[in-house]
């Protein structure tokens, strides 16, 4: 993959291998199943998605910004198509456990994740995280899930 516009992928495997050294979590029970090919693969999953689906839609989303009808949201079409790319691909899970369909990757793999995703949307950098907060909070509260 070429170099990203979006932030230097080298930066972020600098910070989580050289100075955070991730990779010893894999020593941990928890993610033992994870190396550093996987967290790469998902690193560069996340640069793919965000570069494809999420920074593309930045100025027509400033252009047309959601509105509220009183009844229904309405958002640009490219928004929800990239909501849609990010969740077949995993990522709402991600740091979820297996037990729920999660990857149970390390928080701190996770987050580097997400940065690919805020930094790509800067008009509305947490438009892929917004929909993480209710299963998020369900998991960790034991909140029932809405109806």
């Amino acid at each position: 993959m070429q170099p990203s516009l979006i932030m230097s992928a080298r930066d972020i495997e600098f910070l989580l291998y050289d100075w955070l050294d991730v990779e010893a979590l894999t020593g941990r029970e928890r993610f033992a199943d994870h190396s550093r090919e996987t967290f790469d693969q998902v690193l560069q999953l996340s640069q793919e998605l965000a570069t494809r689906y999420f920074a593309p839609h930045n100025r027509e989303n400033d252009l047309t910004e959601p509105t509220f009808d009183g009844e229904k949201v309405h958002i640009i079409p490219a928004v929800g198509r990239a909501l849609r790319a990010f969740s077949d691909a995993g990522m709402m899970g991600a740091a979820m456990d297996y037990e729920i369909g999660g990857m149970q990757l390390p928080h701190t793999v996770f987050t580097a994740c997400m940065s690919w995703f805020h930094r790509s949307v800067a008009s509305d950098p947490d438009s892929a995280c917004q929909p993480l907060q209710p299963p998020c909070n369900t998991r960790h509260f034991g909140l029932a899930a809405p109806e």
